[in-house]
């Protein structure tokens, strides 16, 4: 769970895609938009290399991309992408302040990241240094993008990565993950967990469920008060698409996810069962009307702009309770048939521990099978390496449990 950081348009500007402003401090007031795309959220800017104005605004439109200003310069780009190739994200990390050098990270679904300094005079690109350098690709899971449309008619889009080796007509067992926030987004890139999935055989799937971000406001908004609604719906369409398209065995599908994508984890076996066989729910709230009680506790006062933020995306708990207690996992325990791994920070200080241990002791008065593993030192997220590894071994040891996979052939 995160609450949004980037200022955003005021309520009746159009077009509906955030962009970039200049703000008066003086006046406090913010003028009109000096650049955006008129479908995607504006994600980052270059500025020129003697800082004195914007170069290019910045956009994730399945991969990261740049549009500059200067037509020269948007060559120049056009150029460098072309040269890493489609499935890469380039982007400018900083530049000479004459700007004859730009230092360029690059990384795709398969490549975790590098460092390269581009000359513009001799056009030459010299690799600075890696992420991973002796990771091997053939390790590695492939990423498509996925089209497919809501029960309502919705046009959304997912990422599905395949396992090393898996050819046409193949089904490896899927892990459904969807992304935390939920105003957050997935897209074609580096994703650690993805590949330590895909590597033990799995494939993923990850929807990008209305209220997401990247696609503007009203597709964002679109997900406010529908937590278990129509963000859950869009996750579960996701599913019965790739199920249809015959690339997934419907009886070999567990759902994973951290902070929103953990609730969303939980509310899917809640919700369905026949659909899953198994949920690992990483730091996911449980009672919704808890989370927003303790919001309003530390926020001090109900006139916060945090507090009201998480009342117009979630509900009120007051005004909202038994809409809010009927998508709240912790209170869908009766009858809950698969089993669940749970993971939390004893530190969090976005979703706390107790979510976890409340579910954990709900599910066992339920007589489901769970299990609860605590990490001491962590937080939320920006875990230590130990951390990570403790986890991922975790899931691991659950899934081969629960949802093993059968070598390929």
């Amino acid at each position: 769970m995160t609450s949004p950081t980037a200022m955003r348009p005021d309520a009746g500007e159009q077009p509906d895609t955030y962009g970039v402003h200049v703000f008066d401090f003086a006046t406090r007031t913010m003028g009109p938009a000096i650049w955006r795309h008129g479908t995607y959220d504006v994600a980052n800017i270059v500025l020129f290399g003697d800082a004195s104005g914007l170069a290019a605004g910045c956009y994730w439109v399945d991969v990261y991309r740049c549009d500059f200003v200067d037509p020269a310069q948007a060559r120049v780009m056009t150029a460098i992408s072309r040269y890493f190739g489609p499935e890469f994200s380039t982007s400018i990390v900083s530049q000479s302040q004459l700007d004859d050098k730009w230092l360029i990270w690059a990384k795709s679904p398969t490549n975790a990241g590098q460092y390269h300094l581009f000359d513009l005079k001799t056009l030459q690109m010299e690799l600075v240094g890696s992420v991973f350098p002796g990771l091997p690709e053939a390790s590695l899971g492939r990423m498509r993008r996925i089209d497919y449309t809501a029960d309502d008619g919705q046009a959304l889009v997912a990422y599905l990565t395949r396992p090393p080796g898996a050819e046409d007509g193949d089904r490896p067992p899927l892990i459904v993950m969807p992304h935390g926030g939920p105003e957050s987004s997935d897209h074609m890139a580096w994703d650690s967990w993805v590949q330590f999935f895909a590597n033990r055989g799995y494939q993923v799937l990850q929807p990008n469920f209305r209220g997401s971000s990247g696609r503007g406001r009203t597709f964002a908004e679109a997900g406010y008060r529908q937590w278990g609604g129509l963000m859950q719906n869009d996750v579960t369409d996701a599913v019965e698409y790739v199920v249809a398209e015959g690339l997934v065995d419907p009886e070999q599908i567990c759902i994973v996810g951290a902070s929103y994508g953990g609730y969303a984890a939980l509310m899917g076996a809640a919700r369905q069962p026949d659909l899953y066989r198994c949920a690992i729910s990483v730091a996911g709230p449980s009672d919704l009307i808890d989370m927003l009680n303790r919001e309003r506790r530390e926020a001090g006062s109900d006139g916060t702009d945090r507090y009201e933020y998480w009342v117009s995306s979630i509900g009120d708990p007051r005004e909202d309770r038994d809409a809010l207690r009927a998508v709240s996992p912790v209170q869908l325990t009766e009858g809950w048939r698969i089993p669940v791994l749970l993971i939390h920070g004893e530190q969090d200080d976005v979703v706390p521990v107790d979510q976890s241990r409340d579910m954990e002791r709900a599910l066992r008065r339920a007589g489901a099978d769970v299990e609860l593993l605590l990490l001491e030192e962590a937080g939320h997220s920006d875990w230590q390496r130990r951390e990570e590894i403790t986890v991922m071994k975790a899931m691991e040891a659950f899934l081969a449990k629960h949802l093993p996979v059968t070598p390929l052939q």
